[in-house]
């Protein structure tokens, strides 16, 4: 049974029909029914026939469904790229999914195998076939024998190739339209990515986040020197010191929970990378603000000892610190390589922009959780300063009135934080 023929029966168990695929032509009105409505409920979630597809052996089962597949997105990106799906073994699936499709479309009467196989589950599950192979070629093995090509550049001509090649009707499919035209599409994003990045790439997040670091370097040492006065202080000097403290506080705080939602949705956007949502969000977690991470871990592999010594192993033997920093360096190349290769992707229309937070992703075993990153109300403002325009998110659900909008170069001077304590 193939991964559509799967998921159709787990879903047709579950709406609580009896009766065999070989059995549907016959079946009552009731029946049809709940065949149409299976048939609605794959195209409305279509990412767990996307999930099955990528799916090892060794995952079988582990398929989740939900009432809105918003909720948890299957990022296919991650996912084919750590379960190393191969271009062979994955147009195997395809064939077998263009297969089960056209079984499941067939029924006794004419017109509606016709109605059937150009319904909106036929094109969802076709145009997704064509896109998610893409994927696949570009991310993990070369196309050996041009069928991934094929079907990508002439799709039409694949699936008919398919269904003649299993003694099925050719021309079943022949009214459903593909949503793009691939054909003079380059599927080899080397020449984009020379064209198209540079070692400033990234200079813009970056420079949002060095200007944080000093406003907030600033604040935290004020906060410090009053916290130093706080100890001689007597009377109505000591009872202003903490209200400047407390307040103080409650800037820095906010201020870094804004910077973090605008890192946040920087890194769902695509605008930043894994590595730099991570480790940024840590320093901000740790109110570190001396230095901003690098966009990509193998531009902090300048100095095999810095790296070592940053990820407390320093106190290898030369040969062991040099055996790992070659399997680590590797893999950041590899990282980097992938982050760009999705945005290629997106940008010939074969993937969406969207990203989304894998919390975890145990793919060896039967259990395969996905998690999206989730917040309170979010009001994006754009705020022009010193010529230059600064995203921010601010949390409206947390933040007191006093302080919404603000942006770190909004935070209050020493004069500022005192006349408003006067207040």
């Amino acid at each position: 049974m193939g991964a559509l023929k799967d998921l159709y029966q787990t879903i047709w168990d579950e709406l609580g029909g009896d009766q065999v695929f070989s059995d549907m032509s016959e079946s009552s009105y009731a029946e049809k029914l709940r065949r149409n409505t299976v048939r609605s409920r794959i195209t409305k979630e279509l990412n767990s026939l996307e999930c099955l597809l990528l799916l090892n052996p060794q995952q079988k089962g582990a398929i989740l469904f939900y009432e809105d597949p918003d909720d948890a997105p299957l990022d296919e990106l991650e996912l084919i790229v750590k379960n190393n799906v191969s271009v062979n073994r994955h147009i195997k699936n395809v064939k077998d999914c263009i297969l089960d499709l056209d079984e499941l479309s067939t029924v006794d009467d004419e017109e509606e195998t016709k109605k059937l196989h150009k319904d909106e589950m036929s094109s969802a599950v076709l145009n997704m076939l064509r896109g998610q192979a893409a994927k696949v070629l570009l991310l993990n093995n070369s196309d050996d024998n041009g069928q991934a090509n094929w079907f990508i550049k002439q799709p039409m001509a694949f699936v008919q190739a398919t269904l003649l090649a299993n003694d099925r009707k050719q021309d079943a499919f022949e009214d459903v339209r593909f949503d793009k035209d691939f054909s003079t599409v380059d599927l080899d994003c080397h020449e984009y990515l020379r064209k198209t990045h540079s070692p400033n790439e990234w200079n813009s997040i970056r420079e949002e986040d060095e200007s944080f670091n000093k406003d907030a370097q600033k604040l935290a040492k004020d906060i410090h020197n009053w916290e130093m006065s706080l100890a001689t202080a007597k009377g109505q000097e000591h009872e202003e010191l903490e209200q400047k403290i407390a307040k103080a506080e409650i800037v820095l705080a906010k201020a870094t929970q804004a910077r973090k939602s605008a890192i946040t949705d920087a890194f769902r956007t695509g605008d930043i990378t894994e590595y730099y949502y991570r480790h940024r969000t840590e320093q901000l977690d740790k109110r570190d603000f001396v230095r901003v991470p690098e966009m990509f871990e193998v531009d902090e592999f300048k100095n095999k000892d810095q790296y070592l010594k940053d990820h407390d192993l320093q106190d290898l033997s030369k040969e062991e610190g040099e055996a790992i920093c070659r399997l680590a360096l590797k893999k950041a190349k590899n990282d980097r390589d992938i982050h760009f290769k999705k945005e290629f992707l997106v940008s010939k229309g074969l993937a969406k922009p969207g990203r989304y937070l894998i919390t975890e992703m145990a793919l060896n075993k039967e259990i395969f959780y996905r998690g999206l990153a989730t917040g309170n109300k979010i009001e994006d403002e754009v705020i022009e300063n010193d010529g230059k325009v600064r995203r921010i998110s601010v949390d409206l659900d947390e933040i007191g009135e006093d302080y919404i909008g603000m942006t770190m170069r909004q935070v209050p001077s020493l004069d500022e934080l005192e006349r408003s304590v006067k207040k």
